[in-house]
């Protein structure tokens, strides 16, 4: 070796340990600076709305990119005698989840993308147009087909961007958590932060309660409906997060009274002839407790209990019973593994504190009446649990790749067959999400993560030796209880204030026991350090990639966002003025070119644009007829329905130019030609919309062939079977194309679902409703239905024909009615009655109340059907019975007194009767 080497050796030994100060007093600072960014991130999201907006988001992402950087520095920096938490195994299907959610980002080519998801291709080739030129898209088809030669898993692009960057700012608070919360020192004030921040967010939830305005904060109007709780829109996810809160103050009241317990629990078992030596060491130990308590106790105790009452008064069953089943939990694990019976004295303790204060607030009758639904059968079939059938179908159709992050509430619709009377964003259960989404590689993922932190968990309750690691370790099982059971029936996971504290629970969970393993393992050399170091720091470099990748997309959905939120709070965009319309569609078209390919925002644009076209075309009749501006024939002659109906007359008439005529008039050209570009970049970039198909049905006629509309018809039933407005207005575009076939199908679609239509389906219907087989195909096989509207729709003696009609359709369908005798029985005295057979009906009605007596709306028709017949005596006694079951029921009390008045003409009351 040359001098020169010997000379550099000797200055590096004696430059290391001059050096290793400073190094450690910046390694120090750097650790510390990352946790209170992380904290700060974790626990400011839910005081802005649970962290729902974009703009928050780019915050808290930007606060974590801030904490991984300081990191970088620590790993690099700190010296090797504090040892490095080995990159836990948790964090590979981490990674390969977001790996999946790359992969569904992937354009693919025909033969993968039906190899890899074959609904995905369908979803393609039939709701897709055919392919034109690169770039350029013909909103109006003759053909099926592709638009592109390739196409990414995922149905909506723009929507897994927005769930793959959540996912990465999960990961790296994870990994963050692991490598900076894993000492048992920050264990203790981690807890306190999280405990002390749940109790803030406990007791503004109660006095916003008390106070509440429908406001948050008193101030902020929710644009999308939506129970409040405290700072978060959605109260069963502020339960979900109060619940992780309460694990923290459980294991800070375990820790503070643990030490009083502890000799009774130590103590080794000795046979005792006395039958109550447990039950007087218990007390002993329980009374000593007592006299004991100081402040800290007292302070988490009390933090317990708020926050016990809150879970409660959020009104969520899901939150109240994941709270009851983590206590649960937690007792019986601690109980095998440490071997401490008493642990349930605490849990029980602050569960008592919280229904004490409930009580105190008055609310307990509120709540008792909401949780007493979880025990009533109708519960079972309310619209939650039939909305998780539909979703197991979807993810039937996306078994392996799934349909995409953050695309369920695109999919699911399809498969909804029944009522929908509102849209699923979420599907209220976590598992069954993650299913549709990911398909069964992402759930695996998702349950094999889960596994990894309960097995650092069991590590934790098997081998700790300490309170403190005891107390944390308690945390963990309950927050992991709590939040496995709340994700069956919420999504608070998926909401980005719930699921950073959980990440931020788990990966210190993880790391502790990481560094507790490595406690107990001998002869770790420094280059398994060096290694630990070097993979952490590879890990810290490819989250922060990710990070300022997915704070970008984040950041581009912000003016998205506002101008959305700003078109809301506008009200009805019914009610707006063209200027008003004219202005949400400037603001709205600037935040479109950040984000093409956002579908909601295209679609509100072609909303826009249509009722543009509504207002305009208002102002032009008023100033052209006399029309008074509040006829409601104005309105009918401004929807794009008559723009349908006028293109498909001319095309009937052959009036080719009268046609070209209205596409080139400068209401429809300026506005539902914008329109109708908004909504192919609308389908394009999700191609499930149905709203999308249906007003393309409409409009497509202004650019192309008019009989392109029977194309989107049939897409929007197929994509909207449990829509029933979607289903009319599919019927109407039918019925004014001439296709009675489809139209009567939609209508009788639409009207199984609901009978919100009846009215003008029956006048568009008109004396074609006198054939049985018009009725057969036009309305639903309802017998109760088709005898309501023969009773209460066509009563004159004018409409004999379609009464009788709709009486011998009734006849049909009861001899193959699955409905009980009673019901059945009835109804054929409803026939009988309306055909004059009024012997036959008494006799009928008899014996159906013969069969279901407690029926009053029954005996009250045999009343009216004796009364008509003379058959007063009869018919009193029924009416008074009526009346004697449903007092308050005006029609029963007036029918009696019909009655008397005609047994008895002199008398002037019923007294005496």
């Amino acid at each position: 070796m040359s001098a020169w080497q010997s000379r550099e050796g000797q200055h590096d030994v004696r430059f290391k340990p001059r050096m290793a100060p400073l190094l450690g007093l910046v390694a120090a600072v750097a650790a510390w600076t990352g946790r209170v960014s992380l904290l700060g991130a974790v626990l400011c999201a839910p005081w802005f709305l649970g962290a729902v907006q974009a703009w928050v988001q780019v915050l808290l992402i930007s606060a974590v990119l801030v904490s991984l950087l300081s990191t970088s520095v620590y790993l690099m920096l700190a010296p090797e005698r504090e040892g490095f938490p080995p990159v836990p195994l948790a964090m590979i299907p981490l990674f390969l989840a977001i790996g999946l959610g790359v992969f569904h980002l992937v354009p693919l080519d025909r033969a993968t993308l039906g190899w890899v998801s074959p609904r995905g291709l369908s979803v393609v080739e039939e709701f897709l147009p055919a392919a034109n030129l690169p770039g350029q898209e013909n909103p109006n088809e003759s053909t099926v087909g592709f638009s592109s030669d390739r196409w990414a898993v995922s149905v909506c692009p723009s929507a897994t961007r927005h769930s793959l960057a959540h996912l990465i700012l999960a990961t790296s608070v994870f990994f963050l958590a692991v490598v900076l919360f894993a000492q048992p020192a920050t264990h203790l004030w981690l807890l306190g932060l999280i405990a002390v921040n749940g109790g803030a967010i406990a007791f503004f939830g109660l006095a916003q309660n008390l106070t509440w305005n429908g406001q948050i904060y008193w101030s902020i109007i929710l644009t999308q409906g939506g129970g409040a709780f405290g700072p978060f829109v959605n109260r069963n996810n502020a339960g979900g997060y109060l619940v992780l809160c309460l694990a923290a103050a459980l294991g800070l009241t375990l820790w503070c009274l643990g030490r009083y317990f502890t000799a009774w629990d130590s103590t080794p078992s000795r046979r005792d002839s006395r039958p109550d030596g447990i039950a007087i060491r218990a007390q002993r130990a329980v009374m000593s407790a007592l006299a004991d308590l100081n402040a800290s106790t007292l302070t988490w105790l009390t933090i317990a209990g708020l926050l016990v009452a809150a879970i409660c008064c959020t009104l969520s069953r899901g939150s109240v019973l994941a709270m009851l089943s983590a206590v649960l939990v937690t007792t019986m694990i601690m109980t095998a593994y440490q071997r401490r019976g008493w642990t349930i004295l605490w849990p029980l303790a602050t569960l008592a504190l919280g229904l004490l204060l409930i009580g105190w607030l008055g609310m307990s009758d509120e709540l008792g009446a909401e949780l007493a639904t979880l025990f009533q059968d109708g519960t079972a079939h309310e619209a939650r649990i039939l909305h998780w059938q539909d979703g197991l179908k979807a993810a039937a159709d996306y078994p392996t790749a799934g349909s995409g992050l953050g695309t369920y509430r695109f999919v699911y619709a399809q498969y909804q067959q029944r009522l929908a009377e509102w849209w699923f964003r979420y599907a209220e259960n976590v598992y069954l999400q993650v299913l549709v989404e990911a398909g069964i590689a992402g759930l695996a993922l998702f349950l094999v993560g889960l596994a990894f932190v309960a097995t650092a968990v069991r590590r934790l309750l098997a081998r700790c030796s300490d309170l403190t690691t005891l107390a944390f370790a308690v945390t963990g099982t309950f927050a992991m209880a709590g939040q496995m059971v709340a994700s069956l029936f919420d999504f608070g996971l998926l909401i980005p204030a719930n699921f950073l504290l959980f990440a931020l629970i788990c990966g210190a969970l993880v790391g502790s026991a990481g560094c507790f393993r490595k406690l107990h393992r001998n002869g770790i050399g420094v280059w398994k350090t060096r290694c630990h170091r070097g993979a952490a720091l590879l890990v810290t470099c490819l989250l922060l990639a990710g990070c300022f990748w997915g704070r970008t997309e984040l950041q581009l959905a912000i003016p998205a966002e506002r101008a959305m939120r700003e078109v809301r709070l506008a009200g009805d965009v019914a009610d707006l003025s063209s200027d008003e319309l004219a202005s949400h569609i400037r603001h709205l078209t600037d935040a479109s070119r950040s984000r093409p390919d956002d579908v909601e925002l295209q679609r509100r644009l072609a909303e826009l644009w249509i009722q543009r076209y509504e207002v305009e075309t208002v102002k032009e009749l008023l100033s052209k007829t006399s029309f008074a501006p509040d006829d409601p024939r104005l309105a009918q002659m401004a929807s794009p329905l008559l723009v349908h109906q006028r293109a498909w007359l001319f095309v009937r008439s052959n009036s080719l130019d009268q046609l070209e005529a209205l596409r080139q008039s400068p209401t429809v050209r300026e506005n539902l030609t914008p329109a109708l570009e908004h909504l192919t970049a609308s389908r394009r970039a999700c191609p499930l919309l149905p709203e999308v198909h249906c007003a393309f049905a409409q409009l497509c006629a202004i650019s192309g062939p008019v009989s392109e509309d029977e194309i989107h018809i049939r897409r929007t039933r197929q994509l909207a079977p449990g829509n029933p407005d979607l289903l009319y207005l599919c019927g109407l575009l039918d019925f004014q194309a001439s296709r009675f076939t489809s139209a009567y199908a939609s209508w009788k679609a639409s009207l199984t679902l609901t009978p919100r239509y009846l009215t003008p389906v029956l006048q568009i219907a008109g004396a074609t409703l006198a054939n049985e087989e018009i009725i057969a195909r036009l309305l639903p096989d309802d017998p109760k239905l088709l005898v309501h509207i023969a009773r209460e729709q066509y009563n004159m003696e004018a409409d004999e024909p379609i009464r009788e009609a709709l009486l011998t359709r009734t006849e049909t369908l009861l001899t193959a009615s699955p409905l009980p005798e009673a019901e059945r029985v009835f109804l054929r005295g409803s026939i009988q009655s309306m055909r004059g057979s009024f012997p036959e009906a008494i006799a009928s009605y008899e014996k159906a109340l013969a069969l279901r007596s407690h029926e009053v709306e029954w005996r009250y028709e045999l009343a009216r059907l004796l009364k008509q017949q003379g058959l007063l005596e009869e018919a009193r006694e029924q009416a008074r019975r009526c009346a004697r079951l449903e007092p308050r029921e005006k029609k029963h009390t007036k029918l009696l007194e019909e009655i008397l008045a005609l047994q008895f003409p002199k008398s002037d009351s019923i007294h005496g009767s």
